[in-house]
């Protein structure tokens, strides 16, 4: 396959279903990054190497930044599109873009992020060399990001501490990377988050929490409608991920 076929790029068209809904009718933030880490695992089997052959291998996609706009939260009931590629490499990193679009081809969301792929025994990157099927590219960006660092305050306004559920661990044993998303709730005063959507966030992740480890969310204002989220495995004080977010009034 070609370098910009447009058949490396996969399209997935879902409902918006009550399930994945808050209580005023609009998707839940972590939702919507599973529907894209679902569009984003089909691609990587249709496109590379089956998923018993890399397990087999002990190797795993594991994300380490998003950057991601919401122009408009999708809504319960409506067709949505979700469209995800391949869209460059750099080094160790895969970088792979998304385009959520309504049904009249609208973009709702446009996102891109960083991965790497992972021993999950010796917990160490690969080169992708070690993929027998690496993945060709659609040499195209829904969305243009350095996935910088973050520079937080130290002092946090709002701690709170959190006990993952057993469900919220995954296939590489810590916390699901979506789980992070949904914990911004968790950590906000519920008169502030009532009156508002998600219109961007970017959410650096730093280590997996494993089964066993609680969380301190420490959370704050930047500016008037921009909170910064750190979430600290408990009893090591190590840093497992940041989070920052623009709002926007209902």
């Amino acid at each position: 396959m070609e370098e910009n076929d447009i058949n490396i790029k996969e399209v997935v068209r879902q409902i918006v279903r009550t399930s994945k809904c808050d209580k005023d009718s609009y998707i839940k933030i972590n939702e919507l990054l599973n529907l894209m880490v679902e569009a984003a695992e089909l691609n990587c089997v249709r496109l590379g190497e089956a998923q018993e052959a890399v397990d087999a291998k002990n190797l795993r996609w594991v994300v380490l930044n998003y950057d991601i706009d919401i122009i408009r939260t999708p809504e319960r009931g409506e067709i949505i599109t979700i469209e995800s590629w391949p869209s460059d490499e750099v080094s160790l990193y895969a970088i792979r873009d998304f385009r959520v679009l309504d049904e009249s081809g609208q973009e709702l969301v446009k996102a891109t992020s960083r991965w790497i792929m992972m021993d999950v025994v010796r917990r160490r990157p690969v080169a992708f060399s070690r993929i027998s099927a690496p993945l060709p590219l659609f040499r195209e960006r829904a969305k243009e990001s350095d996935f910088a660092k973050f520079t937080l305050p130290e002092a946090a306004e709002f701690t709170t501490d959190i006990t993952p559920h057993y469900l919220e661990f995954d296939a590489n044993s810590h916390i699901n990377n979506v789980v992070y998303a949904a914990w911004i709730y968790d950590s906000l005063p519920k008169d502030f988050t009532d009156n508002r959507l998600i219109s961007s966030l970017k959410i650096n992740y730093k280590k997996g929490v494993y089964l066993g480890q609680s969380v301190k969310v420490e959370a704050g204002f930047q500016e008037k409608n921009q909170s910064f989220h750190r979430f600290i495995v408990k009893g090591t004080g190590e840093l497992a991920a940041e989070i920052t977010v623009d709002w926007k009034i209902k």
